[in-house]
């Protein structure tokens, strides 16, 4: 029996011709693996690339507000140093002179409480400064159970005296009659005040109607002593005052509203008469 010394040659090259060849369908199935992902990239490779400068823009975006936070932040930790800075000054300030500082506050927080109450025209009370008045002199003499009178005064025909002569000599004449109303009283607890327009207004504490009624005299005596012309007036060729008194004893179930509105009532009673009148009721009176 013959013996081939070639047949394990033949097994190697066998062996090594199936390991090549198993080698090839992988490099084959790589190839074609590296074509189907070039033909996505292809197919796919502008929205990838949109994609990437999206989030670079953002990326950036980001980037630069966290540049300007920074910014904000730097520059408010600068403003609260200064202010610090301005607060410190300040408490040391008031340290070494507080006691002026207040009584510099103080004295402007009177003048702006003085300046509230005043008319800006004939430098009087005013409505509200009348009104608090009031309210605080119906109290008192309703606990001291004294009577508390009250003069409303109009100054006659005053429409025609601005259609004649102007509002600038009206607004004059509306400052010297205040004065002389002003001058008329004489208590300290006494106001005068502008009630509005040319109406003007007397509060008097502890004063019962027989000397209202002399204190509505005397006013109407000083503003004739004026002697202001009015070619208009019906009732003299000077600036003249129609008067309502009322007079009574306040009481704390009832409100000042009560002796405002009896006088207004008696004011229109002087027009009615006649104008340059005082009237007067003392059915008001307990």
């Amino acid at each position: 029996m013959l013996h081939d010394s070639s047949q394990p040659a033949k097994t190697d090259l066998l062996s090594q011709l199936d390991a090549l060849l198993s080698e090839n369908k992988q490099l084959v199935s790589q190839v074609h693996d590296l074509e189907v992902t070039i033909q996505i990239m292809a197919e796919h490779g502008s929205f990838i690339e949109a994609e990437l400068q999206t989030t670079n823009k953002k990326l950036q975006l980001e980037i630069e507000e966290r540049k300007q936070a920074e910014t904000r932040l730097q520059m408010l930790a600068s403003a609260i140093s200064r202010r610090n800075f301005d607060l410190e000054i300040v408490l040391d300030t008031l340290r070494e002179h507080g006691d002026a500082i207040h009584d510099q506050w103080y004295a402007k927080v009177q003048e702006a409480q003085y300046l509230a109450g005043v008319d800006g025209l004939t430098q009087i009370p005013n409505r509200r400064r009348f009104d608090e008045h009031l309210k605080d002199q119906w109290q008192l003499m309703a606990e001291q159970q004294s009577p508390l009178s009250i003069i409303l005064a109009d100054i006659d025909y005053f429409k025609q005296y601005n259609d004649t002569y102007g509002h600038l000599l009206g607004d004059t004449c509306l400052k010297h009659v205040a004065q002389a109303l002003q001058g008329s009283i004489s208590h300290r607890a006494d106001l005068i005040a502008r009630y509005g327009g040319e109406e003007f207004v007397a509060t008097l504490p502890n004063t019962e109607l027989s000397s209202a009624i002399a204190i509505a005299t005397r006013m109407q005596s000083q503003v004739e002593y004026l002697q202001l012309p009015h070619a208009c007036s019906a009732v003299s060729h000077y600036v003249t005052l129609s008067m309502g008194v009322a007079s009574l004893i306040p009481s704390l179930d009832q409100t000042p509203q009560i002796l405002v509105a009896a006088a207004d009532r008696l004011l229109y009673v002087a027009k009615q008469s006649g104008r340059n009148q005082i009237a007067y009721d003392g059915s008001l009176v307990d």
